[in-house]
């Protein structure tokens, strides 16, 4: 998330101080116990040990956001073709393949996003593809494999967090998937804040109709949102050393809140 001159679009108010499904495992969260701020740092070094500084792999990633009481679709990382079969049987159809590499943040820029996979046969040909297409734009990149994610469908909205200068913890709601950065429909709210502070901060976006059920789309549930951003609010005050999160695209279907790709950054 980049909140980079953004200052005069972050509101700053005055500090007050169910289970979910999380990552490929199926961890669960209760929001009651990590509502404490002693219990979710303990969960946060539990997680996070003594991974240095940098991108962290995507199961601690999808570890943190659960610790967050964000969902996490389910995903299985492949580390070679023979491997796909079982995977996508785990994970099920429709689903999205993703390159997994730590030198690549931008994955649909170079190629390394595929959506939409029905089966078995569609899924060997997108590999291929993907690793050719690969071959060409980042050629000096390490490939590790890829992952497979559950294709959800509903709304799709971006959820953020990075450490300001001058204001701290920053948490950032806005319309997502690939528009977050052409549109920047986005809103900023310094952390800590309530649920009350996160349904303004939604109110705020400009794609309101996206929200409200537009053209057939499920109508938001912004409660639900609300609560997955305060939820992120208090992972990075419970948590120094996350200096950033990107939550984008999460998939939000009535009270469905769904983050498909998880992206956390530490610092030393």
């Amino acid at each position: 998330m980049d909140a980079n001159g953004t200052n005069e679009r972050i509101r700053t108010k005055d500090r007050e101080d169910g289970k979910e499904r999380g990552g490929a495992d199926g961890a669960t969260v209760d929001r009651q116990a990590f509502s404490d701020r002693k219990a979710l740092e303990a969960a946060c070094r539990e997680a996070i040990g003594d991974r240095p500084a940098g991108l962290c792999e995507p199961d601690v990633a999808a570890r943190l956001a659960a610790t967050a009481g964000i969902s996490v679709a389910s995903w299985r990382f492949v580390s070679k073709e023979e491997d796909l079969a079982q995977a996508s049987a785990q994970v099920g159809y429709p689903l999205v393949l993703k390159v997994a590499s730590p030198d690549i943040s931008h994955k649909s820029d170079v190629g390394g996003v595929q959506v939409g996979i029905g089966d078995e046969a569609q899924l060997v040909a997108a590999y291929h593809t993907m690793m050719e297409r690969l071959g060409e734009t980042v050629p000096d990149a390490a490939i590790e494999g890829v992952t497979l994610h559950a294709q959800h469908r509903g709304v799709e909205l971006a959820l953020g967090a990075n450490r300001d200068a001058q204001f701290g913890p920053v948490v950032m709601f806005g319309v997502g998937g690939l528009f977050v950065e052409l549109y920047q429909d986005v809103v900023f709210r310094v952390a800590p804040f309530d649920e009350s502070d996160a349904l303004d901060a939604l109110s705020e976006i400009k794609a309101q109709a996206l929200l409200n059920g537009f053209r057939g789309l499920p109508t938001v549930d912004r409660k639900a949102v609300a609560l997955a951003g305060v939820g992120l609010g208090r992972l990075m005050l419970s948590c120094p050393r996350i200096a950033e999160v990107d939550l984008n695209p999460v998939i939000v279907s009535g009270a469905d809140v769904i983050a498909v790709d998880v992206r956390v950054v530490l610092s030393n």
